[in-house]
C-alpha cells in the first residue's frame, strides 16, 4: 500500500505541543510598528486618568495582536512541514490491526492527528450501539468504565473502511487564521487612527510579514498586486464584522 507508515518514526509531530519561534529582528519591527502608530483618541486635554485608561486599553489590543500573529506563524511554520496523506492514514491504520491490544492503543496514542480523529469518529459512531463492549477503566479508582479492546481495535477497521470509500479531494485549505490576523490589524488600526487616514495597508503588510515565515530574511513586498491582496482581506473582514468565529477556528488549527 502506497503511503509513509508514521508508527515507525514514534510519536507524530502533529501529536506533539509545538510553539511557534520569532526571530528577534522580526519582533523588533512588529514592537516599533505597534508603539509608533499614533493614537487620535489622545490629546493634550487628555486627563491622566483618560491616558492610563486607553494605555490599559491599547495594551489589551496590543496583546490580542500578537496573540494572532503567534498562531498565524504556528500555522505557517507547520505547513512547511510533511503533512500526512490519505494513502499515509491508511497505511497506519492497517498497521495497526497487525499489532496486539497493547500497541495498538499506543499507536492510537501516537499516531497523527489526521488518523487519530478518523478513528476517533469510528468509535462515535459505535459509542451507543450494541456493538460497543466496555471494560473497567484499570487506572481508575472508581467504577468508569472505557470501550473494550475489541471494539477499539473495531473502530480501526471502520476507519480503515472509512478511508477506503473517502472521495475526498485534496484542494486549497481554507486560513480563517488570516481572517482571525486581518480583524486584530484592522481593530487597532482603527482605534488608533482616525476614519480614512494613510498607512492602513502598509501597517497591516508589516504584521503579515512578521506572521509568515517566508519574509523573515526577504525584504517585505511592495508590489501592486501585494496591496491589493491585503486590502481585499482587511474589506472583507471589514464586512463580516466579529472576529470570534474565525478565533475560534484559528485556536482549532493551533491545538491541532
Amino acid at each position: 500500500m502506497a503511503g509513509v507508515n508514521w508508527l515507525k518514526k514514534g510519536r507524530h509531530w502533529s501529536r506533539k505541543g509545538a510553539r511557534s519561534s520569532t526571530p528577534a529582528q522580526v519582533n523588533a519591527r512588529l514592537i516599533r510598528e505597534l508603539w509608533w502608530t499614533p493614537d487620535h483618541a489622545i490629546s493634550r486635554t487628555s486627563t491622566i486618568e483618560e491616558r492610563n485608561l486607553r494605555a490599559h486599553q491599547l495594551q489589551s489590543m496590543r496583546l490580542q495582536l500578537l496573540r494572532a500573529v503567534a498562531i498565524a506563524r504556528h500555522v505557517q511554520q507547520e505547513a512547511s512541514r510533511r503533512q500526512v496523506t490519505l494513502s499515509d492514514s491508511k497505511r497506519q491504520l492497517k498497521a495497526m490491526l497487525k499489532l496486539d491490544d497493547e500497541n495498538l492503543a499506543k499507536a492510537i496514542e501516537d499516531c497523527d492527528a489526521k488518523t487519530r480523529a478518523a478513528i476517533s469518529e469510528a468509535q462515535n459512531a459505535i459509542w451507543l450501539t450494541p456493538e460497543a463492549k466496555w471494560v473497567n477503566d484499570p487506572e481508575s479508582t472508581s467504577t468508569w468504565q472505557i470501550l473494550a479492546p475489541e471494539t477499539v481495535r473495531r473502530s480501526v477497521e471502520v476507519a480503515l473502511l472509512n478511508a477506503h470509500s473517502s472521495t475526498a479531494k485534496s484542494g486549497r485549505k481554507k486560513k480563517p487564521y488570516q481572517l482571525y490576523l486581518a480583524h486584530a490589524c484592522l481593530e487597532y488600526w482603527s482605534a488608533c487612527r482616525p476614519k480614512g487616514a494613510s498607512g492602513r495597508v502598509e501597517f497591516t503588510r508589516a504584521v503579515f510579514a512578521a506572521a509568515d515565515w517566508r519574509n523573515d530574511k526577504t525584504r517585505r513586498l511592495r508590489t501592486p498586486e501585494d496591496s491589493k491582496n491585503i486590502e481585499r482581506l482587511l474589506s472583507k473582514v471589514a464586512s463580516e464584522g466579529s472576529a470570534r468565529k474565525w478565533k475560534g477556528d484559528a485556536l482549532t488549527a493551533l491545538m491541532g
